[in-house]
């Protein structure tokens, strides 16, 4: 549901619903007018999604120190097991 919140989408909808139906509405586009209308939209919604792409960018950098810490501490949890158990009970085959 939260695509339907999106601004990229209800912008590319309103355009399109304009220049499908503005006719019917009494609005009259010529062609140098609707490229221009989708010209823009596009624009806009190039910009936007390079804005969205750098807040997932930040939020994947904010959360990355937290990430690499857990790593390391299972990393370290493995070493710490792997020192306490000389053999390796899956080297021979259970019967």
């Amino acid at each position: 549901m939260d695509r339907l919140k999106s601004r990229k989408l209800w912008v590319t909808i309103a355009a399109g619903a304009l220049v499908a139906f503005g006719e019917q509405f009494g609005i009259v586009l010529d062609d140098a007018t609707v490229l221009s209308l989708v010209g823009l939209v596009a624009a806009y919604v190039g910009g936007q999604a390079v804005v969205d792409r750098g807040q997932v960018v930040a939020e994947v950098q904010s959360q990355t120190p937290v990430l690499v810490k857990a790593l390391n501490d299972a990393l370290q949890r493995i070493a710490v097991l792997e020192e306490q158990d000389t053999e390796d009970p899956l080297s021979e085959p259970y019967l």
